[in-house]
């Protein structure tokens, strides 16, 4: 038997027998569980008398390691990452915070999947006219989708879909999304390394699957009229603009 131990630490914990009129009891609860706390026991009774007498016996030689961590499933402990969540706390560190996202470790990233995708599409959403955090929230975005693809994270698939169909609220990150990408396929030949434009290229089901989704939901604010008369035949033009260099 042991006691619970709530410290984010590692304990080495004692083993007690009991008679068996003593399992619904509680009051082993009490006595000493960790080695320092035997010891300590130990040396203000002199003696394993008072724990026998209790119906207990506890083993000199048995012991085990008990880790604990203290982990939280909304506020997470990764700096880099928290930056990024806290991003408006300090506006003059985003780009760092961006580039930041991408040092982090995948299953914290995932972990808070959805707290990540809202701080990113809300930097796009703070900037509507400025184009400075555009391809830095693309590059994180695509890196998101990088690795909900590896076989490690690819549980979170269905949580990306529930993201965008559900959560996700940016109504004109369909341009801006297009544009970037239209600028990294017309640069192709320009890259020293392809690796940005083939992460970009593997992620394409998603962007399209977000730009298409602002495009909905820029549709559903300012209705179907203005959408088909002052909106589509630019939303067409920059997508056709994307796959130009492909397939001219």
């Amino acid at each position: 038997m042991y006691k619970s131990i709530n410290e984010q630490t590692s304990q080495y914990c004692s083993f007690f027998q009991c008679d068996k009129n003593l399992e619904s009891n509680t009051s082993y609860l009490n006595l000493p569980s960790t080695r320092q706390e035997l010891k300590a026991y130990e040396d203000r009774n002199q003696t394993h008398a008072s724990i026998h007498q209790k119906g207990l016996s506890i083993s000199s030689k048995d012991t085990f390691l008990l880790s604990t961590v203290v982990c939280s499933t909304k506020l997470t402990q990764n700096v880099d990452l928290l930056g990024l969540l806290k991003w408006r706390a300090e506006p003059d560190k985003i780009r760092q915070s961006l580039e930041s996202l991408m040092k982090v470790d995948g299953e914290e990233v995932v972990k808070f999947l959805q707290d990540t995708l809202d701080a990113l599409f809300s930097i796009m959403a703070e900037n509507p006219q400025s184009e400075e955090y555009d391809r830095p929230v693309f590059n994180a975005v695509v890196f998101i989708i990088g690795l909900i693809a590896d076989r490690k994270y690819q549980q979170f698939r269905p949580v990306l879909d529930t993201y965008i169909n559900e959560h996700y609220s940016v109504t004109f990150a369909d341009h801006k999304l297009a544009k970037v990408l239209k600028d990294l396929l017309d640069s192709a030949g320009e890259l020293d390394s392809p690796t940005q434009l083939l992460q970009a290229l593997k992620a394409i089901e998603y962007l399209f699957k977000f730009i298409l989704r602002s495009r909905k939901l820029f549709v559903a604010l300012h209705g179907e009229a203005t959408g088909r008369q002052g909106f589509e035949p630019g939303f067409e033009s920059s997508i056709r603009e994307v796959f130009r260099p492909s397939t001219g």
